[in-house]
């Protein structure tokens, strides 16, 4: 017979229960006899890079290098820096971004953070292990109590997001009454998987996607113009043709050939104002707000104190703290016939 660790991997007993019927959770009932199961905690981390790099095998004849490039140069802020400084097409004016962070009143949550930081009061949230982040959120739910957080900030991230309703309206669960969203989205940017790339959208379609998840004071612009969609669409296009179809060779053309092109994106600093750039717009940016009286929020504690108020797994899910970080595992359940655990619950 195995034991836990042949049988699940990175994984390790948190308690035995005892389920039977509608005790079982939902798309288990398969399991619901009378029986002592044992809940196991598990660190998913490893098998779910492997999966989403499989993605890229099945697309493009094979691994997206640019997105593997990117997940690695993520663990140190100050390269991704650079890198995004040479190797972005588009201009944005970032400023916004953090003038919107410093003007809440108490706790931003930063979805998709990868290795920025933002200030002393931004819990960042990420799908995978990278510096500053807080939160390693392995599940498809945010992992917080409901009306925990003032500002939550989603820079570049409904795109990847096959569900982006849902996820969504999860996002604005956890916003206090009166609190803020800030969301950044693609129109007229290339395909970039980060580990998937499903949507782009209009400025009309991004406004009324956040009236349909219950915000308001709904206010949409031009965030990327007109001169980095074209910069972004031209070296694309050089870069298919110099690729002689290698997609290894794509990636690199596709990175080298924005630095020709560095100078002219600063047009945009100009042509984004223009009322006409959303009709060619690199990207959108909008702010709206949780219906509700404002609620000042408090300041004094710290972000790991604040992540041990409001945080809270998802059904299915654990949560595990190393230090002032926090993953959010799956759980799995295994019948204890079918086990040999050397250790008690």
């Amino acid at each position: 017979m195995q034991t836990l660790g042949e049988q699940v991997p990175e994984c390790r007993l948190f308690k035995k229960v005892q389920m039977q019927g509608g005790a079982v959770p939902a798309g288990r009932q398969e399991e619901a006899r009378s029986e002592t199961y044992l809940v196991v905690r598990c660190n998913d981390e490893r098998r779910s890079q492997r999966r989403r790099w499989a993605f890229f095998n099945s697309r493009l004849g094979g691994a997206d290098p640019r997105a593997r490039l990117k997940s690695v140069v993520r663990k140190s802020p100050r390269l991704a820096g650079v890198l995004q400084w040479v190797l972005d097409p588009a201009f944005t004016p970032k400023h916004l971004i953090e003038g919107w962070v410093r003007r809440r009143g108490g706790y931003v949550l930063n979805i998709g953070s990868g290795s920025r930081s933002l200030g002393p009061r931004v819990v960042n949230l990420d799908i995978e292990d990278s510096a500053h982040v807080h939160v390693i959120n392995q599940s498809d739910r945010m992992p917080f109590r409901d009306a925990s957080f003032d500002g939550a900030l989603l820079e570049y991230v409904l795109e990847h997001v096959e569900d982006y309703r849902s996820f969504l309206e999860d996002v604005v669960r956890i916003l206090r009454p009166g609190g803020a969203l800030l969301v950044t989205v693609p129109f007229r940017q290339n395909y970039h998987a980060c580990p998937q790339d499903f949507w782009r959208f209009t400025h009309e379609g991004l406004e009324a996607l956040l009236r349909e998840v219950g915000t308001s004071r709904i206010r949409v612009a031009v965030y990327g113009g007109p001169t980095s969609a074209w910069i972004d669409a031209t070296k694309e296009f050089f870069a298919t043709i110099l690729s002689l179809g290698s997609p290894l060779l794509y990636a690199v053309w596709s990175q080298l050939l924005i630095i020709p092109f560095i100078p002219l994106r600063y047009l945009d600093v100009i042509l984004r104002r223009w009322p006409v750039a959303k009709y060619t717009a690199f990207s959108f940016i909008a702010e709206a707000e949780r219906p509700g009286a404002a609620e000042e929020g408090e300041i004094s504690r710290s972000v790991e104190e604040k992540l041990r108020e409001t945080l809270e797994a998802p059904d299915g899910y654990a949560l595990r703290w190393e230090g002032q970080r926090v993953w959010v595992e799956p759980e799995v359940l295994i019948p204890a016939s079918q086990s040999v655990y050397r250790g008690s619950a």
